[in-house]
């Protein structure tokens, strides 16, 4: 009777150490599990905000980008009305004999033609709260394009002028043509003259 209480007692013993030693492998466990939980919550975090700053990017490289098709309608309009204002000032060549054209005959040759506004190559710079890295470079791709554009726009509208310039350049001067004719009053004065000299003689 002795023995089977000894050996109960000792089979109590080590089932309490088992159940020390499962519950430290718990505690274990827990733990372990927690610190995984609390890495992936940080990380969904992380992942999170990153989601947000690539959304607030995109947004932002749209409305850069529709304020910079705007800004091209803008400038092309203004090139527009540039041109059909020089067209109306640069009248047509004419050859008609009016005194109107022999007094301009007369003028230098640069104040025949009034100098064109040059369309001012201005840089619309866009609020620096919308400008990131990754619009920056969108932004000095756009500003370098109407660059370009705005100096093919003086140089074509540049030799246009030239050749107006040297069309007119080959009209004769109508003044200086009529200036050398001699007129019915300067023949009869010459006239007159030489039969007096001659009936003096």
């Amino acid at each position: 009777m002795q023995s089977e209480i000894d050996s109960l007692r000792q089979r109590i013993s080590e089932l309490e150490a088992e159940k020390t030693e499962l519950e430290a492998k718990n505690a274990k466990l827990v733990k372990q599990v927690t610190e995984e939980n609390a890495k992936r919550e940080a990380e969904n975090a992380e992942l999170k905000a990153r989601i947000a700053k690539l959304e607030q990017i995109v947004e932002e490289n749209t409305e850069l980008k529709d304020r910079i098709t705007k800004l091209e309608q803008k400038q092309i309009q203004a090139i527009t009305n540039e041109r059909e204002a020089s067209t109306k000032d640069i009248s047509p060549p004419t050859e008609s004999h009016s005194p109107e054209i022999e007094h301009n005959s007369t003028q230098p040759e640069e104040t025949k033609f009034r100098r064109e506004p040059e369309p001012e190559t201005s840089t619309t710079s866009l609020p620096q709260d919308i400008i990131n890295d990754d619009s920056a470079k969108i932004l000095d791709f756009v500003e370098r394009i109407h660059k370009e554009k705005i100096s093919s726009e003086i140089r074509e509208r540049n030799r246009e002028k030239k050749l107006q310039e040297s069309h007119n350049n080959l009209t004769p001067p109508i003044q200086s043509e009529t200036s050398t004719m001699s007129t019915p009053e300067s023949l009869g004065l010459e006239t007159c003259e030489r039969a007096l000299g001659s009936e003096s003689k």
